[in-house]
């Protein structure tokens, strides 16, 4: 488990180790400029896209760091817009 602690403005990006399966509420509020989560491929709770946190059970998103730095895909933007097929 993860725990928040204080606020670290260094941090940027985060790497989600495959053991990591609990993520307190609250938890990113402590990196301020974070700008991208990373999630390793066999993490059974978690997983990332495009820098984006998601539960691997319901593809909800977890978390999306407020400074994140990323160029979305067509896809993405169709999503977004609601015109995806």
């Amino acid at each position: 488990m993860i725990t928040p602690e204080v606020e670290v403005p260094g941090v940027t990006a985060i790497v989600l180790p495959a053991h990591v399966t609990v993520i307190p509420n609250g938890f990113f509020e402590q990196f301020p400029n974070l700008m991208y989560i990373t999630c390793h491929q066999s993490n059974p709770m978690f997983y990332s896209k495009d820098g984006e946190l998601y539960h691997r059970e319901s593809n909800a998103v977890i978390h999306t760091p407020k400074k994140l730095y990323w160029r979305p895909s067509p896809q993405r933007i169709a999503t977004i817009l609601g015109t995806s097929k």
